[in-house]
């Protein structure tokens, strides 16, 4: 049965359309994605599109091997696939496949609304109001949480918080997901995203540009851990801009979260046991 809520909460409407920002723990959403890739299953077998018109969005089930259409589901509204980095890294396809977010615009209207879907039939199976602005960051392993990022005003566009929504009690969870030995606030732009194999964890890359607030440029990555409702914040060695952390990787390998630069090689090399930072170079912007 299709469930519709409306949260309440207490949260102004952030002005914008690919907000840029900053954020506590995590970062400002770059917005949705219609067309284009959208977001491929783990299998790589298919591919699911929004598709907007004037007043509807229509969600496509793509064989990605013959380019067929098997399945389609709308919904009225305008709704893309919420994009995790700007580097073009989406999110919302559940780990097993099963489910699908789509999410309105970040910023657009007193409201943001999701959209949960079953992928099977395409059918609408959830659907959620919240008041003020927000975009989807992950999804739990199971599909239960989902994790999202709240934008606290709208004459201070660079504060966030990180929040969980449990599905099945239909609620938010009270409080922000910080780490816990560093819940100072952060600032930044989340510039690439890679997630575990099992999706129990989300590594999201932050570039800190220095007008948003010290005077310096900085970088770290949020590392959320989707099944504990837990983060971790690892601060890197560098002081450069997006310019530069926009040419930055990563990747998961043996030895850990390993970041890299096409021209330049490895940069970094981050230990999951203890997060402790290997570097070997910094960044290099464009000539």
């Amino acid at each position: 049965m299709k469930r519709f809520r409306v949260t309440a909460a207490v949260v102004a409407v952030a002005a914008g359309a690919l907000v840029v920002g900053a954020a506590t723990a995590a970062g400002p959403s770059p917005g949705t994605v219609n067309g284009f890739g959208g977001v491929t299953s783990a299998n790589g077998l298919v591919r699911f599109v929004a598709v907007t018109s004037t007043r509807d969005t229509v969600l496509e089930k793509i064989d990605t091997r013959s380019g067929r259409v098997l399945r389609f589901g709308s919904i009225r509204g305008s709704y893309g696939i919420p994009l995790a980095a700007f580097d073009g890294t989406t999110t919302g396809l559940t780990h097993d496949g099963k489910a699908i977010v789509l999410s309105t615009f970040p910023g657009q209207g007193i409201f943001t609304r999701f959209a949960v879907f079953d992928t099977a039939k395409l059918q609408i199976r959830d659907q959620i109001l919240l008041r003020g602005t927000w975009s989807l960051d992950a999804l739990s392993p199971d599909g239960a949480t989902l994790f999202l990022i709240q934008y606290l005003s709208t004459q201070d566009t660079i504060n966030y918080r990180v929040r969980a929504y449990d599905l099945k009690a239909d609620k938010l969870i009270a409080g922000a997901i910080v780490d816990k030995s560093d819940p100072e606030a952060m600032t930044g732009l989340p510039m690439t995203r890679v997630s575990a194999a099992d999706a129990t964890w989300a590594y999201t890359l932050y570039s800190r540009d220095a007008s948003y607030g010290d005077g310096k440029s900085s970088a770290f990555i949020h590392a959320l851990d989707t099944t504990h409702r837990a983060a971790v914040c690892i601060d890197l060695p560098w002081t450069v801009g997006p310019d530069a952390l926009s040419h930055v990787r990563m990747s998961l390998a043996p030895e850990g979260l390993v970041l890299t630069q096409h021209g330049v090689g490895k940069l970094a090399v981050v230990n999951l046991e203890n997060f402790k930072v290997q570097t070997f170079r910094s960044p290099v912007g464009a000539p």
